[in-house]
């Protein structure tokens, strides 16, 4: 835990795909399927509640970011069918159930991807009138300056594949300093997400860190399971501490897989 007193103190979380059945789901929302998601879901929640506890001890959150995909969809794929809420306003009021436990005061909301969040209309827009807090945005890439830090913030990183991913967010690190090198600053810190991943690139000499964010969505039937069976994806978030631009610094919060783990049948 980071111990300092900082002037920003901010949530930044992503993928949380309301509705889906892996989900980070609020407990007013969790229903029991009698399936193994059941548990799943409750242990997500446990954690985030845990770790949030935690680190609002000493200060509450001054800020929260939240990088897209933050509701599950129509999910196409399959229908609909394996969806916990199926219903696209539902799943928007199980995202917000989950801004709101943050309690951040202030509130930012990249829209994620069409598939997700509405390939015609955005969906994450009914969000907001959900919220507690009254100072809350949506847009789809966002510039802040905090103190003169200068973050940037859009949902989607250049490439989906974990190797492929690295080498273009590494490449998109060199570009924002070669920018910086010739007096236009892109930003200090990069935010993106998407991939499920936790990813960091810091270079203090260019007062430069690059972020992209674990998920808060476990690994599912649908996709993850099927699918994936390389590096499992990271539940999980990060919280950004700032006072001025010579002095920031990060935090990721990863969950332990044992969360994420299936039964054990003995034969």
């Amino acid at each position: 835990m980071v111990d300092k007193s900082y002037r920003f103190k901010i949530f930044l979380g992503s993928d949380g795909h309301g509705g889906s059945p892996v989900g980070i789901t609020h407990p007013a929302f969790q229903i029991k399927r009698g399936d193994i998601f059941d548990k799943i879901r409750k242990d997500q929640w446990d954690w985030l509640d845990e770790e949030i506890t935690k680190i609002k001890m000493d200060s509450p959150f001054t800020h929260g970011l939240y990088n897209g995909d933050l509701i599950e969809g129509d999910g196409a794929e399959t229908r609909g069918i394996t969806n916990l809420y199926p219903d696209r306003i539902d799943q928007c009021r199980v995202a917000a159930a989950l801004i709101n436990f943050i309690d951040a005061p202030i509130n930012y909301i990249s829209k994620g991807t069409p598939r997700h969040t509405g390939r015609v209309e955005d969906w994450e827009e009914a969000i907001l009138p959900l919220l507690r807090s009254s100072n809350n945005k949506i847009q789809v890439v966002f510039e802040f300056d905090c103190n003169g830090v200068k973050i940037n913030m859009k949902h989607k990183p250049p490439s989906r594949s974990d190797a492929a991913l690295r080498k273009a967010f590494l490449a998109n690190v060199l570009l924002n300093i070669r920018f910086k090198d010739r007096g236009a600053c892109i930003a200090n810190i990069i935010l993106r997400s998407h991939v499920h991943k936790a990813i960091a690139v810091c270079l203090p000499g260019y007062r430069f860190l690059g972020i992209i964010t674990p998920a808060l969505q476990g690994i599912g039937d649908g996709f993850g399971a099927r699918q994936l069976d390389n590096e499992p994806p990271d539940f999980g978030f990060v919280v950004l501490y700032i006072n001025d631009i010579n002095d920031f610094t990060y935090e990721f919060h990863i969950a332990p897989m044992d969360i994420q783990r299936r039964d054990i049948i003995c034969l």
